[in-house]
This record gives structure tokens, C-alpha cells and sequence, in this order.
């Protein structure tokens, strides 16, 4: 991938899916690459070709996010790519009813989806080189009301928020660092319950992870990419247009 030799780079979420594809997407690339993920083992590895360091690690747990350590001179591209659905990949439907899930269900997607994005903003920005990008991985479930999957929906819609509020601040201060997301429709990863999958055109995890690899070398600074379908474009997604109202 053009860009990415010589880059230092942090992923999560990167033992399985689109941030396993994206790692050897940047290992392949010339990139040096921390790889984080509760899944250690797997990131071993992926690791031990000696492109990349392994980190086990909850992007839910902010004390794993403090001592964490980063380059000396800092991160140029981070990939905020941990997720997880309400419900386990064999459940069946019901059981990813936002009136159904436990409380425990509940802390751990909002904890995954949304603190691991927040947390992981708040301690690899001032970790980020001047040059550096972030990219956060959405989903087009927070684009509109996805109702299989209510409490996902949600934190979606979250992230996305998150990463264009987080752009203007960085426009308003002045930096010259960049944040977005990629909002990809179906996609076959491990986090997806079988029911899902038979309802949608899931894509390799590849795709995404090209995506994801372009927005950091080329993205604007708080753009929202949308990637449905493989053999379909990627698509810039603008925020509602407000009538009289500017922010930022």
C-alpha cells in the first residue's frame, strides 16, 4: 500500500476481521506496526515477523490505554477498529433485542464500541504525529436505525459524532491532524451473528481494510466514508445540512 513504508502504526481490534486484514495490509506495506487486542495469542502470531509488536489489551480498559507505550516519535496512523455486537455469533435474532440484553451485554458493547474509540481518541491524539491521521471504524448501523441490533445501532451513531465533533476541534484549533471513519455495510468477521449474514452481501475484510489504509493517507479531516458493497465505490458522507445554524 503507497504510504505506509516506514509509518508507525497502532491497531485494535487487530487478531481477527478487518483489523487482521489491515495489519497484514501494513506489515506487507513496510509499516511498523502495534497491534492491540484481548486475543494475544492470535496477535503473536501475526506478529512474529517481526514487523509488528503485540499488545494484549481491552480497549475498554483506560488504564490499558495510559500504559500503553507508543513511538518516540509518536503514531502516524491510528486505527480504532475494535467492536463487538449485542449478542454471540450463534444467537439467534431475539437474543440481540435491545429489551432482552442484559446489563452486562449493555457495558460491554457501549465499553468496547464507544469508550474504546473515546479513550483510544483521548490517549493517542496528543501521541499523534503532526502529520498523523486516526480512523475509526463505524458501520453503516449508525447511519440509520438498525433494528436488529439496537444497542450497536447506537454506539455507532456515537462514533460517528464523536469523530466529526472531534474533526471541527482540531479545525478550530488549528492542528493539522486528521480523524475520520469508515462506515462499512456487511462484512465477514467474526463479531457477526449467523442470522445476519444470510440477510446481506457480506464483503472480504480486505476491502475495508483498503478503505481504512486510503483514509489515512488521503482522507479529509473528519469525513465519513461509506463502503456497502465491494464492487461499489466508497462513498463521502456529509452531515445534515442544519438551516441557519454553523458549529465549528
Amino acid at each position: 500500500m503507497i504510504g505506509l513504508d516506514g509509518k508507525q502504526i497502532l491497531i485494535t481490534g487487530a487478531a481477527s476481521g478487518i483489523g487482521r486484514a489491515l495489519a497484514e495490509l501494513a506489515i506487507e506495506g513496510g509499516a511498523r506496526v502495534t497491534l492491540a487486542d484481548v486475543d494475544g495469542g492470535t496477535l503473536d502470531a501475526i506478529a512474529a515477523g517481526g514487523r509488528a509488536s503485540a499488545v494484549e489489551m481491552s480497549v475498554a480498559d483506560l488504564a490499558a490505554w495510559k500504559s500503553l507505550e507508543s513511538p518516540a516519535r509518536g503514531w502516524d496512523f491510528v486505527a480504532l477498529n475494535a467492536g463487538v455486537m449485542s449478542a454471540p455469533r450463534d444467537a439467534p435474532a431475539e437474543a440481540s433485542d435491545f429489551l432482552a440484553i442484559t446489563y452486562d451485554q449493555y457495558r460491554r458493547i457501549v465499553g468496547v464500541n464507544l469508550d474504546g474509540v473515546a479513550f483510544g481518541i483521548r490517549e493517542t491524539l496528543p501521541r499523534l504525529a503532526e502529520t498523523g491521521a486516526i480512523v475509526a471504524t463505524a458501520s453503516i448501523a449508525g447511519l440509520v436505525g438498525f433494528g436488529a441490533d439496537v444497542a450497536y445501532s447506537m454506539t455507532k451513531h456515537g462514533v460517528i459524532g464523536l469523530v466529526r465533533a472531534m474533526a471541527s476541534q482540531l479545525q478550530m484549533q488549528g492542528r493539522p491532524q486528521r480523524i475520520c471513519a469508515i462506515c462499512p455495510g456487511g462484512v465477514q468477521t467474526n463479531i457477526v451473528p449467523d442470522f445476519m449474514e444470510s440477510e446481506a452481501e457480506m464483503m472480504d475484510p480486505s476491502v475495508i481494510a483498503q478503505e481504512i489504509a486510503s483514509l489515512w493517507t488521503t482522507g479529509e479531516n473528519g469525513e465519513v466514508r461509506m463502503k456497502v458493497l465491494a464492487n461499489a465505490p466508497a462513498e463521502a458522507v456529509a452531515p445534515a445540512p442544519i438551516p441557519g445554524l454553523e458549529l465549528g
